[in-house]
């Protein structure tokens, strides 16, 4: 079973939200509580899967608290409150301290509480984080499901340097102590490599863009990229019942990805495919001052407009339970 599957099967088996809520299939769900609605969201990191086993109390913090909150960015929302569930070997207790200030020192700055959580003993490290955030007053949600077709495709901004930095991390590189280490050989350019790792660990996340957007009154779906541009692209057009192009030319790029990765068609796919961007996708039938990648169609299914041609686009993003 793959991860979408096991998603599909959820979608099916979960009775239907009540009552103006929002339930599985989007980036949080919209929960009622009297006089307000509250955005939840959970989202588990684990070792070795979303950051390395040399990382940082500090890196590791970081990273995870700013690719949980852009679940609710995504939905419209601003965060309010962080519960956090800590696993450590038993060996690696002494960091617990280091951990929690960590959290702490994440959280001031996008406006988080940090209301409480759990340590468990873990054969490896894992963080897991719930997260809730509250709409403007009056407001739904942003969710993925309004597109129409004719709606234009948007991304809040360039993809590609999470791609180069989950390479480099493949081939050995390392940015343990804050310093950069290659692997003997490396052919890369250092200061593109150096920036797309330091990147990895501060997530330039667009928030509150998700409010802004929502506010604005023209968009009519959004997510973020988390899983990679084909699968998101394809989960936004489907939950809206909807086909959807992509112009794989004007895909917006890191600039420095060109110095890492020579071959445009492997530049595309990296685009097209890598995992943990945490950029915005939206659609809106208005122009607006975003890079455009495309549009929803009527025509279901994902296709891909590149040098002149048109062709099937496979969402190939990340999958945890895709067999190699």
């Amino acid at each position: 079973m793959t991860e979408q599957e096991f998603l599909d099967l959820l979608a099916r088996d979960v009775p239907p939200a009540q009552g103006g809520e929002v339930g599985i299939g989007d980036d949080a769900a919209l929960v009622a509580v009297p006089g307000a609605a509250l955005l939840v969201t959970v989202d588990a990191f684990a070792e070795g899967v979303h950051f390395p086993a040399w990382a940082s109390p500090g890196q590791t913090v970081a990273r995870c608290v700013r690719a949980a909150l852009s679940d609710i960015n995504a939905m419209g929302g601003l965060g309010r409150d962080l519960f956090a569930s800590l696993g450590l070997p038993p060996g690696r207790s002494n960091r617990l301290e280091d951990y929690y200030r960590a959290l702490r020192r994440e959280c001031a700055p996008w406006g988080l509480r940090l209301c409480g959580g759990d340590t468990v003993s873990s054969p490896s490290a894992f963080l897991s984080l719930t997260v809730t955030g509250e709409l403007p007053a009056g407001r739904r949600p942003l969710t993925r499901s309004a597109g129409r077709p004719g709606d234009h495709l948007y991304l809040s901004g360039p993809l590609g340097k999470m791609a180069a930095a989950l390479r480099l991390l493949e081939k050995g590189w390392s940015l343990e102590g804050g310093s950069v280490s290659a692997p003997d050989g490396a052919p890369e350019e250092r200061s593109a490599a150096e920036a797309a790792l330091r990147a990895f660990f501060d997530i330039a996340l667009p928030y509150p863009l998700g409010r802004d957007l929502l506010l604005s009154g023209t968009v009519t779906a959004c997510m973020d990229v988390s899983d990679g541009l084909s699968t998101d692209a394809a989960r936004l057009a489907a939950a809206s019942g909807c086909g959807a192009e992509i112009e794989g030319e004007r895909v917006p790029a890191w600039e420095g990805l060109e110095q890492l990765v020579a071959d445009p068609r492997e530049r595309l796919d990296l685009l097209l495919h890598s995992g943990e961007e945490f950029a915005l996708l939206f659609a809106s039938p208005a122009p607006l001052p975003h890079p455009c990648v495309g549009r929803l169609t009527e025509e279901k299914g994902l296709r891909l407009r590149w040098r002149g041609g048109m062709t099937p686009l496979e969402p190939r993003g990340y999958d945890h339970f895709r067999e190699a």
